[in-house]
């Protein structure tokens, strides 16, 4: 496991070490709380704490933006705010935001990392997707998604604004959950070629398949009764479309400029919109099945010189030499249309029970069939179930009745009988667990709670030289030599962690009778008194890529071996840089990754100097959690200070005493 991590941390070291822009302050543009404009040049940017609301277009046409980080104080997110940012690949929202803007990311066709902080409680990512906190509304899709998705079937809106622009979907499936999809939704998803559409909509909403340019067929389920102002507005590949026999309301500028040759309005449409078919110019019959629509507009097809009418010749309100402006051509026949009559009641056996059942029709001139749906519903058919007595292991039930064609019931379960257990104990000792067992004198069935080893007791520090419990020599004894270095107080901080060392060898001062625990401390000393403290173990391979560690350093051991274990790197390929002194920062660091580079259990960060893009971040708040250092005040960790010997020895020693 640790080498698992350690491998990973390599990677996080060479991120952190690479060089990138950094956006300044005087980049940002905030009135109010409002950033109103980034002006910046950064390929990652951070947006400020304090900053309750991106603004309308702020990050508009900002072609050097990357990454983005938008901070836990940020609530909104307004209208086309990081609208073509052509090199934008990543976009992480903070734990505040609520409320995305419209054509939120229209245009930045890179995108597709998109996050949301897990303590967010309106909102939620998922594969780079968007969803309500509750996951039944896909709010945003990456730009950039290029290929099929398949639309987890928790969803059951599709909301406003949610797939705009997302040019590079070649096929997107809805499952039957959706019964809501919002405005704009699908708008310039000009990849497809068809859709399938849930049965549980209503309503095909404003301008949702907008310049969906190389969709050719929609069908619209039974179940809509609107098509909305402009909702399939200049789709110029769509050539057949399907409208339901529920559609009621036919909204204006509905197929704009779509080349269809042919539309069938079902019989109980009661609006067709001015305009409803406007720029249609390929169109030449609009045929209606029943009788005129009450509030048809007279330009139903405005500029469509191609068309014309038809009706059944024993339909009504359809008088006058034209309809709508238009010639009419009437039919008695089944060329252009059925004339349905009622035959019988169809069978049940595909209706749930609680549902409406349906009547067939066929047309009386060509014999085709259609079913209607009815006011009747079909009734449950039930049956009884026995009751059965509880066990100890098995609940019972009382008598119920159930259905045989679909899930009703009325089973209730009685719960089952209580154990009459029996304990046996085995007490637990500082390094084995102890249990107890649990078996039914009734049944026999039987469980065991563990109680885990009570560790030794060596003394409140740990510097007693046995365990106090069963009796067992501490490994880690060793007697408090004597300090003989003049410039360590016994009241100083690493007074104790100084006598640690040299009692285990693991750093012997800087002469005699001094130990300067105020000097910075080397790269060469620090990996020292890490390989020193973990036992000096032998590299595994004597390949020594640095011109500066020679094989007589006495560090030369302690490089290789920290360089195959990831603690650390050169400076260069070449290089190690032995004589440079350790910030803060490091030292936590390269204790971190010799741990196994533990994720911290909370992510709260009390420094306002480490940021969270800083490779130290984890290390730091790993470190601040098992009690090997606090910082240099409650607010700051002082990550670039250099490391005195005596803090990388108390460091050491505090977590060594961790593990």
């Amino acid at each position: 496991m640790k080498k698992l991590l350690s491998a990973i941390l390599v990677v996080v070291m060479a991120a952190a070490s690479a060089s990138f822009a950094v956006s300044a302050e005087d980049e940002f543009v905030i009135t109010d709380g409002v950033l109103e404009k980034y002006n910046g040049t950064a390929a990652e940017v951070v947006i400020p704490d304090g900053v309750i609301a991106l603004g309308d277009l702020a990050f508009d046409g900002n072609s050097a933006v990357e990454k983005i980080y938008v901070s836990d104080t940020v609530g909104t997110v307004g209208y086309s705010t990081f609208r073509s940012c052509a090199n934008l690949t990543e976009l992480h929202l903070g734990s505040s935001v609520n409320k995305l803007g419209d054509n939120a990311i229209w245009k930045s066709y890179k995108l597709t990392v998109i996050t949301v902080d897990e303590d967010n409680p309106y909102l939620t990512a998922a594969d780079n997707v968007v969803y309500s906190k509750d996951l039944t509304a896909l709010v945003l899709f990456p730009g950039g998604y290029s290929g099929e998705f398949v639309i987890p079937d928790h969803v059951t809106k599709i909301s406003d604004y949610s797939f705009f622009g997302c040019e590079n979907v070649t096929s997107l499936i809805i499952p039957d959950s959706v019964t809501e999809i919002g405005s704009h939704a699908f708008w310039g998803l000009s990849g497809i070629e068809s859709i399938d559409l849930p049965d549980g909509i209503t309503k095909i909403a404003e301008k949702t398949f907008c310049e969906c340019t190389s969709l050719k067929s929609l069908y619209i389920p039974d179940g809509v009764k609107s098509i909305e102002f402009r909702s399939i507005w200049d789709c110029t590949a769509l050539e057949t479309v399907h409208l339901p026999d529920s559609l009621v309301t036919l909204g204006e500028d509905a197929f704009y400029n779509c080349p269809l040759t042919s539309v069938t309005i079902p019989a109980g449409t009661e609006t067709v919109a001015k305009r409803a078919f406007v720029q249609c110019k390929s169109l030449e019959k609009i045929i209606f099945e029943g009788d005129a629509p009450s509030n048809t507009d007279k330009q139903l097809a405005f500029k469509c010189s191609k068309a014309k009418i038809y009706y059944n010749e024993n339909a009504s309100g359809f008088d006058g030499e034209s309809f709508a402006g238009y010639g009419k051509v009437t039919f008695s026949d089944c060329e252009t249309g059925h004339y349905y009559q009622y035959v019988s009641p169809c069978d049940t056996e595909d209706v749930p029970c609680g549902g409406f059942l349906k009547d067939l029709y066929a047309c009386a001139g060509c014999g085709k069939e259609m079913l209607k749906t009815t006011d009747a519903v079909r009734e449950h058919e039930i049956v009884r179930r026995d009751a059965k007595a509880p066990t100890c292991t098995e609940p019972g039930n009382y008598e119920y009745d159930e259905c045989l064609n679909c899930d009703y019931t009325t089973y209730v379960q009685i719960p089952v009988t209580d154990h009459d257990y029996q304990a046996t104990v085995r007490e637990a000792t500082c390094t084995e667990r102890g249990y107890t067992e649990y078996t039914c004198s009734v049944c026999g069935h039987s469980y065991v709670e563990y109680t885990e080893p009570s560790g030794h007791d060596f003394g409140e520090d740990g510097s007693s030289e046995t365990c106090s419990i069963c009796g067992e020599k501490n490994p880690d004894y060793a007697p408090t030599p004597q300090t003989v270095f003049t410039d360590v107080k016994p009241d100083a901080f690493y007074a104790e962690a100084v006598g640690w060392a040299l009692a285990k060898g693991i750093t012997k001062g800087t002469s005699d009778t001094a130990f300067s625990p105020e000097e910075g401390c080397t790269r060469a000393q620090v990996v020292t008194f890490l390989w020193r403290a973990a036992g000096e173990p032998e590299p595994a391979a004597a390949n020594n890529p640095f011109g500066d560690v020679g094989a007589k350093d006495y560090y030369f051991k302690a490089v290789l071996w920290a360089v195959e274990k990831n603690v650390t790197t050169g400076t260069s390929p070449t290089a190690f840089s032995p004589s440079e002194t350790c910030t803060r920062a490091q030292i936590v660091t390269f204790l971190w990754r010799y741990n196994g580079a533990p994720e911290p259990e909370s992510g709260r960060n009390p420094f306002t100097d480490v940021k969270r893009s800083e490779y130290f971040r984890k290390a730091v708040l790993w470190a601040v959690e098992n009690g090997i250092t606090l910082g240099t005040s409650a607010t700051e960790f002082s990550p670039s200070d250099v490391c005195t010997r005596g803090q990388v020895v108390t460091f050491l020693y505090r977590s060594f005493r961790v593990q």
